[in-house]
């Protein structure tokens, strides 16, 4: 975890943290948790944004960091996170 603050939660992504904590890697990215409620309103916000890049050299193509499996992969872990944060509301 890199930063956390009553309404959001950073984190590290890409790889092991135990590879290269504090220094760029090959496959690098960050991911933040976020969830803002309105009580007045009765509801609650949840964001998660996401960016992945290349840490370390250049990249040899103008081609997303990732596609095909690792795509769908990523947008399954990140739709279990939501459905894991909202199913863990305190009503």
């Amino acid at each position: 975890m890199l930063q956390k603050s009553p309404t959001s939660i950073l984190i590290r992504c890409g790889d092991s943290p135990l590879n290269s904590p504090d220094a760029a890697r090959p496959s690098d990215g960050l991911f933040e948790i976020a969830a803002v409620a309105n009580v007045e309103k009765g509801y609650a916000e949840f964001r998660l944004k996401s960016i992945f890049y290349q840490g370390l050299g250049k990249s040899a193509s103008q081609d997303p960091p990732m596609g095909g499996f690792m795509l769908w992969a990523h947008q399954q872990y990140t739709k279990l996170w939501l459905e894991s944060a909202i199913r863990n509301v305190q009503r």
